[in-house]
C-alpha cells in the first residue's frame, strides 16, 4: 500500500501533460501512486498516460468516457489504495518536493489535512520563513474564502483517506464549478486538525483551453451560484456565513460588471446577479475587508450606464499608473 494516492483528471491537455506527469514523478517524496484518469480525452492525452504507465509501475491509468471533472476523481477515489489522498491537475506541475513537505507536516502536526499555498504566475518561491498555522474547521472554512493562496482548491492539499471513506465524501458530478470547494468545506467540517504552509509548492497554469475556460460565464456564474447558496445554507456560524455571502456578492458583481461592458445588461441573467448584490448590499457595506472602491461599484451595478463611465475612469487611471 503506498501512503499517498495522487490523482490527476486528464482531458484535452496534450500540450502540459508530460509537465504535470513529470513533476509527480521527480517528487523527492517517492511512495505513491498516480492515478490518470483519462476522461475521453480526444487528443494524444490517453496514448501518453499509457506510456508513462509502461515506464514506471507507480503510474496506473484509468480510461473512461467523457464524465467530467468531479467523475474522474470519483474514479480515481474509487481505487486509490493510498492512507493520503492528494490531486493534480493536467495543466499544472508541482515543485519536487511538494508532498514531502505536505507529508511531514500532516505527520509532524498530527493533522487530518495538509495544505501548502500556491503559485499562480510567479515561478519563484515566497513566504519560505512564514510559520505554519493549526486550523480549526471553522478557520479553515473562513480562510477557504478570504486568501487566493489557500482557496477551496483540491490541488494543494492532503487529505487523510479516511476522511473520504468513513464520512462517504465525493465530488458531486452536477457541480461543474466550485466542485471542489464545495466537496473541501466538507471535508473541513470532518477534520479534527488542519495544517497550513505558506510555502508555494504548486504552480497553476490558466490554460484558456480548459474545462473551466470553456464552460462559458453564464454557466460558470450558474453552477457557482448554486455552490454558493448551498453553502450559506450549510453554514451554521455567521462569521463565516457573512464570509460566504461577501464572496457571493463580489462574484456577481464581477459577472454583472461583465454584461455591462458588453452593453448586455438586460439580460435575464443580470437581473438575477443583480438581485443577489441588492438582497445582501448591507452586509457588503459594512464589511471591513472589502475595499471602499469595490463598495462603490458595487451600488453603481444599479446604474449600469453611470457605471460604465466610472469602470472606465477607473480603468484608465490605472493603466495610466
Amino acid at each position: 500500500m503506498p501512503k499517498i494516492s495522487i490523482i490527476v483528471p486528464v482531458y484535452k491537455t496534450e500540450k502540459y501533460l508530460h509537465r504535470c506527469i513529470d513533476s509527480i514523478l521527480s517528487q523527492t517524496f517517492a511512495d505513491f501512486e498516480c492515478i490518470l484518469i483519462n476522461d475521453g480525452s480526444p487528443d494524444n492525452c490517453p496514448a501518453i498516460c499509457d506510456e508513462y504507465a509502461e515506464k514506471d509501475s507507480r503510474i496506473i491509468v484509468i480510461h473512461q468516457k467523457n464524465a467530467g471533472v468531479s467523475a474522474a476523481r470519483n474514479a480515481g477515489l474509487d481505487i486509490a489504495q493510498g492512507e493520503w489522498i492528494g490531486f493534480a491537475d493536467s495543466d499544472d506541475w508541482c515543485d519536487p518536493d511538494m508532498f514531502q513537505v505536505l507529508y511531514e507536516n500532516a505527520m509532524k502536526y498530527d493533522a487530518d489535512i495538509s495544505i501548502c499555498s500556491i503559485k499562480r504566475k510567479a515561478h519563484i518561491r515566497k513566504n519560505l520563513k512564514q510559520k505554519i498555522k493549526k486550523l480549526s474547521s471553522e478557520k479553515a472554512i473562513e480562510k477557504m474564502f478570504t486568501d487566493n493562496n489557500f482557496c477551496g482548491y483540491s490541488v494543494n492539499k492532503l487529505v487523510y483517506s479516511e476522511l473520504f471513506l468513513k464520512n462517504r465524501l465525493q465530488y458531486d458530478v452536477k457541480i461543474k464549478y466550485m466542485e471542489d470547494t464545495m466537496l473541501f468545506y466538507e471535508l473541513f467540517k470532518y477534520a479534527n486538525k488542519i495544517i497550513y504552509s505558506p510555502i508555494q509548492c504548486y504552480n497553476i497554469f490558466s490554460n484558456p483551453e480548459s474545462v473551466t475556460s470553456q464552460l462559458g460565464l453564464t454557466e460558470s456564474a450558474k453552477t457557482a451560484l448554486i455552490t454558493l447558496d448551498r453553502l450559506i445554507d450549510l453554514e451554521n456560524n455567521k462569521k463565516v456565513k457573512k464570509k460566504i455571502i461577501i464572496v457571493r456578492i463580489l462574484f456577481s458583481y464581477g459577472i454583472c460588471a461583465y454584461y455591462i461592458n458588453q452593453n448586455d445588461f438586460t439580460d435575464e441573467n443580470f437581473q438575477i446577479l443583480r438581485k443577489y448584490i441588492l438582497t445582501n448590499i448591507v452586509d457588503l457595506i459594512f464589511d471591513f475587508t472589502t475595499p471602499l472602491k469595490k463598495k462603490i461599484t458595487c451600488c453603481l451595478i444599479f446604474y449600469p450606464h453611470l457605471f460604465r463611465i466610472i469602470y472606465s475612469m477607473f480603468k484608465s487611471k490605472s493603466s495610466v499608473q
